[in-house]
């Protein structure tokens, strides 16, 4: 059982308190952006570590002492990226190995789900080497950045200096693969400022919503944005790529109580607030009250159909709400494209959370395209495979 299980336990508990005694969290403005999508607002220094720091901290998961080569230092950056058609600044930590003495890839690497009331310390922009914050902030980027890669770590909307703003829960191609490939210019820049010797070869990584992310950011680079980026690989853990089919299982099954029911019901807030048009009345979804983004994950149950209205679930799963199902289908990963770069899909095989059917039909879709795809899987959960998938991610990209 690792360190993030029970930190996704208390947030858990902590949600449902919250809703108990109504507080709502305290929020700053989202602000705009003057200048174009992934311009390099600024840039501070936060922290350092050395290799025994990397390895010290990495050492609650296990030994990463092999990897773990060169000294890192930790720099926050702002930049600029499009939220809602609005240019906006939003938030990221980039790391940069020391004493590479051969120019260096570029690895960005996504996060996974973070609850906004308790992102502090779990967003990478709030990570300096002296905290812990979850296993994403000390373990996977020290770790990949120490073997000799540039480790950048998108924020996304919603969370440290864009947190005024809800954030767009598992909306990947509308709206956070979008961050990801701005914050990919904004590192560039960055690189070019603090004179890295770089190879303008990029790699893309993430575990659970930060794969969806990450294979997000892959198909806008590909399709989207093409040139701009040399990307050489993908290595992704656990995300929900097939979305349509991953929602479907949920609700075809509505009395079965999920561990990730929370999470659940926020993405559809988010499909309701930022997708959906018309937007829809909280009470033509949920059977209980929504006001906003904190409650939607606030759920009084884990059993879904004590989160959802039944004629939802019953117009979802009959084919009936054609315009849910649209923009359901909207969100999905893996039809209708191949990816021209190398990937390899890990995922856990007791995985209830995101369910293993969601890489390896990832795999087996752009593997019949003629893809260059790779499936990997790892014996416990959502959450036990994170410290083999980091070790195996560098020997991959490398």
């Amino acid at each position: 059982m690792t360190r993030v299980f029970f930190l996704f336990q208390r947030y858990f508990l902590f949600t449902i308190a919250l809703l108990l005694i109504s507080c709502e969290p305290d929020t700053v403005d989202i602000t705009l952006g003057i200048g174009n999508r992934g311009d390099l607002i600024r840039f501070e220094k936060v922290g350092s570590m050395a290799v025994q720091d990397v390895i010290n901290k990495a050492a609650e998961q296990g030994d990463v002492t092999s990897v773990a080569l060169h000294d890192i230092e930790l720099y926050k950056v702002i930049y600029n990226t499009v939220h809602e058609g609005q240019i906006v600044e939003a938030s990221g930590l980039v790391i940069l190995p020391i004493g590479v003495s051969v120019p260096v890839d570029l690895v960005q690497y996504h996060h996974g789900t973070v609850l906004p009331i308790l992102q502090e310390g779990s967003i990478p922009s709030f990570y300096t080497g002296e905290n812990f914050g979850n296993l994403e902030n000390y373990l996977v980027g020290p770790t990949i950045a120490s073997s000799g890669f540039i480790v950048a770590m998108p924020d996304y909307v919603g969370y440290g200096h864009s947190s005024g703003a809800d954030h767009p829960y598992n909306l990947y191609e509308s709206h956070l693969g979008e961050y990801a490939v701005d914050m990919l210019r904004a590192t560039g820049q960055l690189i070019s400022s603090l004179n890295i010797d770089y190879t303008f070869k990029v790699h893309l990584a993430g575990w659970s919503e930060g794969a969806g992310v990450g294979l997000s950011c892959l198909k806008l680079l590909q399709e989207k944005y093409s040139g701009e980026f040399d990307v050489q690989s993908s290595s992704f853990l656990a995300g929900a790529y097939d979305f349509d089919r991953f929602v479907l299982r949920i609700l075809n099954n509505p009395d079965r109580s999920y561990f990730g029911a929370l999470v659940y019901s926020w993405t559809l807030y988010s499909i309701n607030k930022y997708i959906l048009e018309p937007q829809r009345d909280a009470n033509e979804i949920w059977k209980y009250e929504v006001a906003n983004q904190e409650q939607s994950y606030s759920v009084p149950s884990n059993t879904i159909s004590n989160i959802f209205q039944p004629f939802l679930i019953d117009n979802i799963t009959n084919g009936n709400d054609k315009a849910m199902l649209d923009y359901i289908k909207q969100n999905d990963l893996i039809d209708d494209w191949t990816p021209l770069t190398p990937i390899n899909f890990h995922y856990g095989e007791d995985d209830n959370l995101v369910f293993p059917f969601n890489s390896i039909n990832a795999f087996n879709a752009f593997k019949d395209t003629g893809a260059s795809v790779d499936l990997t899987p790892h014996t416990g959960d959502h959450f036990d495979p994170v410290f083999d998938y980091t070790l195996q991610t560098i020997e991959y990209f490398k």
